[in-house]
C-alpha cells in the first residue's frame, strides 16, 4: 500500500490514539483490520476528480474509522479483539509459554504486559503497514 507522508501521519495518529487508550486500560492482544476500496468510476485518465475526493471526505467527516486518501482509496480502519485484559490468567499464560518456547517464539507471544505489547504493535504498524522507518 502506498500512502502519502500526510496520510501516513494521519493514519498513524488515529491508530496510536486507540493503542494508547488500550494500554491505559491494561488491554492487549488486539489486531488491525484494514479494508480498502477504490471507486474507479470517477477516474478520468487514471486521475481521480478532486471534487469527488472532497465529496467522499465530506461524506465520512467525523468518522474516525474511515479515511479517504487523495488517490481515491477509502480505508476503513479498526482495531479488533481488544477486550482482553492482562489479568492473572494472561500473566500465567505468559510465564508458561515463556518457559516452554524458544527465544524466537517468545517474541511472538501475545499474552504480554500491555506496555510492551503496545510498543511492539506500533512498531509493526509503522514498519509493515505504513512503511515508516524511524
Amino acid at each position: 500500500m502506498k500512502f502519502s507522508k500526510e496520510d501516513r501521519k494521519d493514519l498513524l495518529g488515529r491508530i496510536q490514539a486507540d493503542v494508547d487508550l488500550f494500554r491505559k486500560q491494561s488491554l492487549m492482544d488486539y489486531s488491525l483490520l484494514l479494508a480498502i476500496t477504490k471507486d474507479e468510476r470517477k477516474s478520468i485518465k487514471g486521475k481521480i476528480d478532486d471534487d469527488y475526493i472532497n465529496s467522499l471526505k465530506e461524506k465520512y467527516k467525523g468518522n474516525k474509522n474511515i479515511f479517504v486518501s487523495p488517490m481515491g482509496y477509502i480505508y476503513n480502519i479498526g482495531i479488533i479483539d481488544y477486550l482482553q485484559e492482562f489479568n492473572f490468567m494472561k500473566k500465567l499464560e505468559n510465564r508458561f509459554k515463556g518457559f516452554s518456547l524458544g527465544e524466537n517464539e517468545i517474541r511472538q507471544i501475545s499474552a504480554i504486559d500491555p506496555e510492551p505489547y503496545a510498543v511492539r504493535y506500533m512498531s509493526f504498524i509503522k514498519r509493515k503497514v505504513l512503511y515508516i522507518n524511524d
